[in-house]
């Protein structure tokens, strides 16, 4: 891997080994623990402001990406928050299952560009 792409990495493997390693384990499953905060976030709607939502543990990690973007927007906590971003898009992937794209519909944008 060449340099330029070294702070990626560590990024990512700072990320991959937090969401598989001491966070799992305080946390447990991501489908679990997230299920659990859905439910608070929209009970505090509900009492706050009267509006039921339905809110399930597939929306936590998009809305915790938004948290850490307004966070890297002030530039506070830029490489913990990066880390974070990525780690909640690597739990929002395993949320969904989410294996690569099914191969009769994978495409690239290559593809997509010429043929489209």
């Amino acid at each position: 891997m060449s340099e330029e792409w070294a702070t990626a990495k560590r990024v990512s493997e700072e990320a991959l080994r937090l969401i598989t390693g001491a966070r799992r384990f305080e946390y447990g499953p991501p489908e679990e623990s997230f299920a659990q905060i859905a439910r608070f976030w929209a009970a505090y709607l509900q009492g706050r402001f009267g509006v039921s939502v339905f809110l399930t543990a597939a929306d936590v990690a998009p809305m915790m990406r938004l948290l850490k973007e307004a966070r890297l927007c002030k530039g506070i906590g830029r490489y913990d928050s990066l880390v974070d971003l990525v780690g909640y898009t690597l739990l929002d992937a395993e949320i969904h299952r989410m294996d690569g794209p099914a191969p009769a519909a994978a495409t690239s944008r290559s593809d997509q560009a010429t043929n489209g």
